[in-house]
């Protein structure tokens, strides 16, 4: 016997939210047993998204008992059954908040369905009973989702037994002896017999591409290494003229998940992308599995067996899962893996190819893993600057060190007692580091960042961190001294020579702030990135060649903001073509304010509703906040009745996947509104989108330690770093959007900045 329970709130947050509606129904594997249904009376009027998106009104409410008062017929309901739910942690964690306490089992679907339904691109109870087609009368209303919960289970539970015996018996091993609340269920469920869910077809995408410039001819006059600018051409383009090349190519990109494949190429990511085996089944071989370790587990044990690659982005990983996958993903050094199988490769195929973050992380080593082709060639350089951000922030913590020394402990039985006394080092230090961002942090801050500087370094406090950080230097030496050579080790000395150097020099921007466990995590930055590009990026005896097929590239600064982002050589050659792709921008119709000015967004909203009377299709509404996001969610509704459009903004009208699904059924009458991350997941995804509205420019934060540091080397901060660093981000926005179809596309230029500065953004 089962209960199922769901509850329909005003809002998310359980401190400040109220119930408003309770629907629970007990069930066995057969029948439905009761169902049973309440309104709760609400303590103030309903927000407007809660009527919205329940249909639940405050009429419906104002007889309803409070909560109080049902709790012990709802407690007599649901007796001591297993208490099942789709993310039931939410609904059983909010009546804990109101002082209903439940300690029944509970069995969360959405687990489930993560686990065995592992293709998936939205887990909501909407879309899953959507694609399954359950019939649902209406969602968002307690019983409604209790009963399509039911039917999902069943459906769940019968694609469950329907597996092979094969992963019936690889499964066991691992629901064994897990503390998985589901893991005794579904073992029971391997004795019924039952029917497979289809997984979903994976897209293909087409390189089919409208006219485009004739890459090979317009290059063919550059030195190698160079740079590549320009967004009429597609990858295949890219792909086709390293394959002209008589020697081997190094292909650098933004991100190579579209990039096509080739016989003659290899697509190489970083170790820990990449699944190790042998970790793997060291990991497994625990005595006990927790929640997370479980689905991991099953996850991998239900991949592994199919997969060519091994890597991470195949699966569908979850908040701790992702932070167990370094527990059993490839590490540098490895003997035999999927990574090493991939390394080996590269000697093999004619071309090679990385992403930009992968490069300049590989390159800035003392001893990069990657040699340089012959021919490099280096695409989508408008991202460079912000992705050697990505690449060269180092992030360390506690935990980190903590857990890498057990690991080494594991492989060193014999070192237990150093390693230990090694990990108490560890603690002291960061509990010192804690201390300091107490004492020196920014208070008015959440995450009290501290930022580093001389008079910090000259405390006491920042004294008492220089001489933990010597110490575990000199403990270091002996602790490797006694310890066998391993990846584990490796990793373990450079990462912590790199944060004791850290602490006790300037060469780094350094800044700690609390995580969101009040634990201290120190980050860092090159002090200088020119040395790094001079040293191990770039050839310093080769002519660096860098080709600009737009005159975006120039920024009115005769490229001057990239050359000294990228420290590109003096001796660096510009070759710069007209595109044969003009953008199809245009500028509002109607004055709307700056984005600042209390009138903007419902001058905003007026230009919207002018342009979607007259340009059919999806529209895409660029903002730089979710809460100017909830902004539009409210001021765009009129706007969506007039026109009958049905309007998806960010967080509020649910996750990315589930947003996609839902929107495919009213495909050319959306209005998306959403950052950057959606537009690129949403294009990704095939989602046609006609007409992007761009709100307001993407200007880096001016207080971040990164921006602070590499502005400095700029006379005219705002000028001639702050303005062509969000012309580039603008760029990568375009180019993200146009790709290489860019008829029938438009770009409404919303924030009046712009346009005053046209040739900068536009070219």
């Amino acid at each position: 016997m089962y209960a199922c329970l769901d509850i329909e709130t005003t809002g998310l947050n359980p401190k400040n939210d109220d119930v408003i509606e309770i629907g629970i129904i007990t069930f066995d594997n057969e029948k439905i047993i009761k169902e049973w249904r309440t309104f709760i009376k609400c303590p103030i009027r309903l927000p407007e998204f809660t009527k919205r998106l329940t249909g639940i009104t405050d009429e419906m409410l104002k007889d309803a008992p409070l909560l109080s008062e049902v709790e012990a017929e709802m407690r007599e309901i649901l007796g001591d059954f297993p208490i099942m739910g789709h993310f039931i942690f939410f609904d059983l964690n909010f009546l804990a908040e109101k002082k209903i306490r439940l300690l029944n089992k509970q069995l969360d679907t959405c687990q489930l369905a993560q686990v065995f339904l592992p293709d998936e691109s939205s887990y909501s109870l909407e879309v899953l009973v959507d694609k399954l087609g359950i019939k649902q009368e209406g969602a968002h209303r307690a019983l409604n989702d209790v009963k399509a919960n039911v039917d999902l289970f069943h459906m769940l539970r019968k694609h469950v037994a329907a597996l092979s015996d094969l992963e019936k018996a690889s499964l066991r091993d691992v629901l064994e002896k897990s503390s998985w609340p589901w893991a005794q269920f579904v073992i029971e469920f391997f004795a019924d017999t039952g029917s497979r869910i289809a997984r979903p077809s994976s897209k293909k995408s087409t390189n089919k591409t409208e006219n485009h410039f004739d890459l090979i001819s317009a290059c063919k006059d550059l030195k190698t290494p160079f740079l590549v600018q320009e967004f009429s051409h597609t990858n295949q383009d890219l792909l086709d003229y390293a394959l002209s090349l008589e020697e081997k190519s190094l292909i650098v990109v933004s991100e190579i998940e579209s990039f096509p494949d080739h016989e003659e190429s290899v697509k190489l990511k970083d170790a820990s992308e990449y699944l190790d085996e042998k970790r793997f089944e060291h990991f497994i071989a625990k005595d006990k599995l927790d929640i997370s370790e479980t689905m991991l587990a099953l996850k991998v044990k239900l991949w592994v067996s199919e997969t060519k690659t091994g890597e991470k982005s195949e699966l569908r990983l979850f908040k701790e899962e992702n932070g167990l996958w370094k527990d059993i993903c490839c590490q540098e050094g490895d003997n035999t893996s999927f990574y090493k199988k991939r390394i080996d490769q590269i000697k093999e195929k004619k071309i090679t190819l990385i992403d930009h973050v992968h490069f300049l992380r590989d390159r800035s080593r003392a001893n990069p893993l990657i040699n340089l082709a012959a021919n490099l060639i280096i695409a989508d350089c408008e991202e460079l600057p912000e992705n050697l951000e990505i690449a060269w922030k180092i992030s360390l913590y506690e935990k980190k060190f903590i857990e890498d020394l057990g690991r080494l402990r594991i492989e060193n039985p014999n070192a237990d007692f150093l390693i230990e006394n090694f990990s108490n080092r560890i603690s002291i230090l960061f509990g010192l580091l804690g201390m300091a961002v107490h004492k020196f942090g920014d208070g008015n801050e959440t995450r009290h960042t501290l930022l580093v500087e001389d008079e910090t370094r000259t405390t006491p406090e920042w004294k008492n961190v220089r001489d933990s950080a010597e110490g575990i230097e000199n403990a270091l030496s002996s602790l490797l001294a006694q310890t066998k050579a391993s990846p584990t080790k490796s990793t373990l000395e450079r990462y912590l020579s790199y944060f004791c150097k850290s602490l006790r020099s300037k060469s780094v921007v350094l800044w700690i702030n609390f995580d969101r466990s009040d634990q201290p995590v120190v980050y860092s930055f090159p002090e200088n990135c020119k040395k790094i590009f001079e040293k191990h990026v770039w050839l310093t005896n080769e002519v660096c060649a860098i080709s600009f097929f737009t005159h975006h590239g120039n920024l009115e600064d005769d490229f001057k903001f990239l050359k000294t982002e990228l420290s590109l050589p003096e001796a660096t050659q510009f070759k710069i073509i007209d595109s044969i792709a003009p953008r199809p921008i245009s500028y509002p119709e109607t004055k709307i304010s700056a984005p600042n000015n209390d009138k903007n967004i419902s001058e905003s909203c007026h230009e919207i509703a002018i342009q979607l009377e007259k340009n059919p299709g999806n529209f895409f509404l660029m903002v730089n906040s979710m809460s100017s996001g909830e902004q539009f969610f409210y001021n765009l509704e009129s706007v969506r009745k007039k026109l009958d459009k049905k309007l998806f903004v960010q967080n509020m009208s649910g996750g990315l996947g589930k947003i996609l699904k839902i929107a495919e059924k009213s495909d050319g009458q959306n209005i998306f509104v959403g950052n950057q991350e959606m537009l690129e997941f949403l294009t990704k995804e095939s989602v046609k989108i006609n007409f992007l509205a761009i709100h307001r420019l993407p200007f880096s934060h001016p207080s971040d330690p990164i921006q602070m540091s590499r502005s400095k080397y700029y006379e005219n901060t705002y000028d001639e770093f702050v303005l062509p660093q969000a012309a580039l981000k603008f760029q990568k926005i375009l180019n993200k959007f146009l790709a290489d179809k860019w008829k029938d596309k438009k770009v409404l230029i919303m924030d009046p900045r712009i346009s005053e500065k046209e040739s900068l953004f536009i070219g």
